[in-house]
């Protein structure tokens, strides 16, 4: 009973630019054309003292997001299973590394799904915290030009009616 009560799924969002759905492929078996999806995380994303960013997984299903906008994109991910993250391997010149099968050679980072919602958490708490100057510049300035925008509205006293 206690297994029913703890969440099937964790959610992880991310903005529409770090996902791409429905890429075509060829199913080398069968022939049959197919898609998938994938996600790579963005730069920061820490994990066990680790840099994910830049990995990338392919999850199952992906929406668009329910509370944060059009923008946003939901990532369910089965609470229990392990994402491996992977990223190509790359030589000093930045080429992808070819094994001895032809194949390009991956790094594998083997996480739990809480681990990536954390990590992304932390990631955007990183982020605000380094730009709040900045962050509350814009919103002054956004302030201010709404402020001027409404002067603007408001109507001028006709001279001639004294």
């Amino acid at each position: 009973m206690a297994d029913q009560a703890e969440k099937k799924n964790t959610y992880i969002s991310l903005h529409k630019n770090f996902v791409r759905t429905d890429i075509e492929y060829t199913d080398p078996r069968s022939g049959e054309r197919k898609t998938f999806n994938s996600v790579t995380l963005p730069q920061g994303t820490v994990i066990d003292g680790k840099d994910v960013g830049g990995y990338q997984f392919s999850p199952l299903f992906v929406n668009e997001s329910k509370y944060r906008g059009e923008n946003w994109r939901d990532i369910p991910l089965l609470t229990d299973r392990e994402i491996w993250l992977q990223k190509s391997v790359l030589d000093p010149e930045g080429n992808p590394v070819v094994g001895e099968d032809g194949k390009r050679l991956k790094e594998t980072v083997r996480v739990m799904p809480q681990q990536i919602k954390d990590a992304l958490a932390e990631s955007r708490r990183a982020y605000a915290e380094a730009h709040k100057d900045s962050l509350a510049e814009r919103a002054r300035d956004v302030t201010e030009a709404s402020r001027a925008m409404e002067a603007e509205q408001r109507p001028v006293p006709d001279a001639q009616a004294r």
